[in-house]
């Protein structure tokens, strides 16, 4: 008995990349029209968080580098890393006060 359609968006929809995988090959003869969308759609969820991996492992690696040098990092944004070179460090050499604001 084969899988219905829901069953396959469902199970293809908690897949890691090592369960996507056993279950692309499981149904890679399935020609259905739901079953290869649930394929395509799973692959972009994969490519898309393997993505932003990718992304968070590059501002980290600049993080380390930084701090590497010396320097104190108290928050990157995400934006200015558009333009590496608007991007300072800050060395400190005093202790820094730090205040938590309320917004």
């Amino acid at each position: 008995m084969s899988l219905t359609i829901p069953q396959i968006n469902a199970m293809l929809a908690n897949a890691d990349e090592s369960e996507f995988a056993a279950l692309e090959r499981s149904l890679a003869a399935d020609t259905r029209k739901g079953v290869v969308r649930a394929l395509d759609r799973a692959r972009k969820r994969l490519a898309a968080e393997r993505a932003e991996r990718e992304r968070l492992a590059g501002l980290y690696e600049y993080e380390r580098s930084l701090a590497g040098e010396g320097a104190v990092i108290v928050g990157l944004d995400e934006g200015a890393l558009q333009d590496c070179n608007a991007l300072t460090a800050i060395t400190v050499t005093k202790p820094v006060l730090y205040t938590k604001y309320a917004a």
